[in-house]
């Protein structure tokens, strides 16, 4: 339940604040598990993301070495025909 509050100060206008009641134990409990979850969750996907990356690279890696060595076996028969 929140509280509505009209605070007051001395030379300034009035505005409105809530004020909510604190967090029950199994609340707060309830909160940290999630967050201990998010971050796990975050964390793994961070890993999958970066293997994933380094996959990709090491594919873009092998392409390459494939088009270089086709590229000398060609000009190698092109220039001993």
């Amino acid at each position: 339940m929140k509280i509505f509050v009209v605070l007051q100060h001395r030379y300034v206008c009035e505005y409105f604040n809530w004020l909510d009641p604190e967090m029950t134990d199994r609340a707060t409990i309830i909160i940290n598990g999630l967050l201990r979850k998010l971050d796990r969750m975050e964390s793994e996907k961070r890993l999958q993301d970066e293997f994933n990356r380094r996959r990709k690279l090491n594919g873009y890696t092998v392409a390459c070495w494939l088009c270089l060595v086709v590229i000398v076996l060609l000009f190698g028969f092109i220039v001993y025909k």
